[in-house]
């Protein structure tokens, strides 16, 4: 008779303890715990978080781009040559004899032929018939370091052209181009003298070539360069036979080469500028009074309270002016690993993706002061972590090194536009349990 009533009350203590549990006010009942949180936008001056900036060059060379830069005093200031070596000539030319059997012909004779180039029609000035020059060089050049004044800069092996641009060269032939009336290919040609020119194999130098504008103030970029040969074998002496000859190194020497700012940013160019900031982020915030007029002062500032960090950048004018980006242009920011090996020091995974940030080219020429927020909310998370941050540096780049000479600038320390971080804080003000 006591069994149903001893059930009962372990039923009843039962429900008590559910009932306790609903009303606890750690559980996530919205009616029981109430966070009245609120986000504020705080703007730290350079003063507040930066260190420094160091601009670094010499990523890559000309060589690395797919396109060849020519200029004859493009905006007064750029000069720009391309260089090209050919590879020995096709020796053998498959044809038909008179019975109708292919065979093989190894008695060739070159009676001339043409150099053909591809324009990039976007990123070339040209809008009336520009002629280009084509000559012989006989100097051996190293396409990874030649440059305007030098044929080759490597460590312990410097020498100079026997005059700036690539040397004495000898004048070959010239071609016409005209971006109205002719299609994107420019023919340059070249007589059976001229052909023989580069016809010993044995000596790679005499195969070498300099493409240089002959038309000033215009900027042509070439996207591909092929030789081809008109050769008539001994078979069917009366047949003119088209062969191509292969490309062994190609690059392009341009002038000047502008030094890195003393006070502002870079990014970009070719060989390539990157521009390394500094961080002194502090934990506990003082100052400037539009932060303690937010969230009050002193304000100690957590990984945990950032929701979002950006820096801020004002483009800069580009000068000289033949540097400007004629396109938009993307950058990329990236810790840097070990500071102390800068310039070579190793980088972090990318904090924008593989397409990095785009900027519209007119914030680098007609319509400077354009502001950029660069997402960092990680690297500025890490700055404020318990133990210290991994790295101080973050280093600004082109999405590719390089991708072409023009480059970009921005507002350094010190500037009006000096850069900025942008800080997005939540703060939980109150918490009310509800009864």
């Amino acid at each position: 008779m006591k069994r149903p009533l001893f059930f009962l009350a372990v039923a009843g203590l039962a429900a008590g303890i559910v009932a306790c549990g609903e009303t606890n006010p750690t559980s996530a009942d919205d009616d029981r715990l109430v966070i009245e949180a609120r986000t504020v936008e705080l703007i730290l001056p350079w003063s507040t978080f930066g260190n420094k900036v160091t601009v670094y060059g010499g990523f890559g060379s000309p060589d690395d781009l797919a396109n060849m830069v020519l200029a004859n005093g493009f905006e007064t200031d750029l000069h720009s040559r391309g260089l090209v070596q050919w590879g020995p000539y096709p020796s053998i030319v498959t044809v038909r004899d008179s019975l109708g059997e292919n065979r093989q012909d190894s008695t060739l004779t070159f009676i001339g032929g043409y150099l053909v180039a591809r324009i990039d029609t976007l990123a070339s000035t040209a809008t009336m018939p520009v002629e280009i020059g084509l000559a012989q060089v006989t100097e051996t050049w190293h396409s990874p370091t030649t440059t305007w004044d030098n044929l080759v800069d490597t460590i312990g092996d410097r020498r100079s052209w026997p005059a700036s641009g690539a040397g004495t060269a000898t004048q070959l032939s010239t071609g016409m181009w005209d971006p109205v009336g002719e299609a994107d290919t420019v023919m340059i040609p070249l007589d059976s003298a001229q052909v023989a020119l580069w016809a010993d194999t044995t000596r790679g130098a005499r195969r070498s070539a300099r493409l240089a504008m002959v038309t000033p103030g215009v900027r042509l970029e070439l996207q591909d360069i092929r030789l081809r040969l008109q050769t008539r074998p001994s078979v069917h002496r009366d047949s003119t036979f088209i062969l191509t000859t292969t490309i062994q190194d190609r690059t392009f020497i341009y002038t000047p080469f502008v030094q890195p700012p003393p006070d502002g940013i870079r990014v970009g160019g070719a060989p390539a500028w990157r521009t390394v900031i500094t961080f002194d982020m502090p934990k506990v915030l003082n100052g400037p009074q539009s932060v303690c007029d937010a969230v009050g002062c002193p304000f100690t500032l957590s990984p945990a309270r950032i929701s979002h960090a950006s820096l801020t950048l004002n483009t800069k004018t580009v000068e000289p002016v033949a540097f400007q980006p004629s396109d938009s242009v993307r950058i990329d920011v990236r810790a840097v690993l070990v500071p102390a090996r800068l310039p070579k020091a190793p980088l972090g995974a990318s904090f924008l993706g593989i397409l990095g940030r785009s900027i519209p080219a007119d914030g680098f020429s007609s319509s400077p002061g354009r502001e950029v927020g660069i997402p960092i909310t990680e690297f500025i998370r890490g700055q404020l972590a318990d133990g210290g941050p991994p790295t101080r540096a973050l280093a600004l780049l082109s999405t590719l090194e390089p991708l072409s000479i023009a480059f970009s600038s921005f507002e350094g320390p010190g500037s009006a536009g000096e850069p900025s971080l942008r800080l997005i804080v939540t703060l939980a003000d109150t918490l009310e349990i509800r009864r």
